[in-house]
């Protein structure tokens, strides 16, 4: 699991330098709006009339209500935006482990979703075609521990990553994106954590 912490580090890296950038944007934009607001404001005390202060402080709040709701609003689509990026990166770096990386995490994987049951485990062509004899050794130890019949099929299915498990016809979809998509919500909020 270092390989993963190492690439949530990286991407956790370019999150902060794209956040310093984009709090960047959102300040000169907020500028912009304060500017356009005191330009507006000093028109209006130029005007004379005698009720200038109550319009004027109705002006000064709505506008500042105004610029923090857009504020805001920019922020928490910039947030959202960074964090959708950071989980396509990590999916995309997911996909791009080398051999031996890759079929480590497939392992440690297997390890924590088999169940104590006889059942069948279905790769990609791709993971078939590359599969080093370690992960048939790895099936083979994983059922004498467990005490089950857990066998590899030489049956492509069609994912992206990862495996799926079927036991007694039931499939337990464990492709990198089914099991990023099942923990999308608590990815994000620890994500919203970290970075904001």
């Amino acid at each position: 699991m270092r390989g993963i912490e190492k690439i949530v580090n990286q991407i956790l890296d370019e999150a902060y330098e794209k956040q310093t950038e984009i709090l960047d944007e959102a300040h000169i934009e907020v500028k912009k709006i304060e500017d356009a607001a005191s330009e507006e404001i000093s028109k209006l005390k130029a005007a004379g009339e005698k009720d200038l202060s109550a319009s004027l402080s109705q002006q000064e709040e709505l506008t500042r209500l105004s610029i923090d709701q857009n504020k805001r609003r920019n922020i928490l689509l910039k947030k959202q935006e960074i964090i959708a990026e950071i989980l396509d990166k990590s999916y995309e770096r997911l996909l791009s482990l080398d051999d031996e990386a890759y079929f480590k995490l497939l392992s440690d994987m297997l390890d924590k979703f088999a169940l104590n049951e006889d059942g069948e485990i279905y790769l990609n062509q791709r993971d078939l075609d590359r599969m080093p004899s370690s992960f048939n050794e790895k099936i083979s130890s994983l059922s004498k521990e467990k005490s089950v019949n857990l066998a590899l099929q030489q049956e492509a299915k069609n994912i992206d990553s990862g495996f799926v498990l079927v036991y007694g016809g039931i499939e337990e979809n464990c492709t990198f994106k089914a099991l990023m998509d099942a923990r999308r919500e608590e990815l994000q909020d620890l994500m919203q954590e970290i970075l904001f």
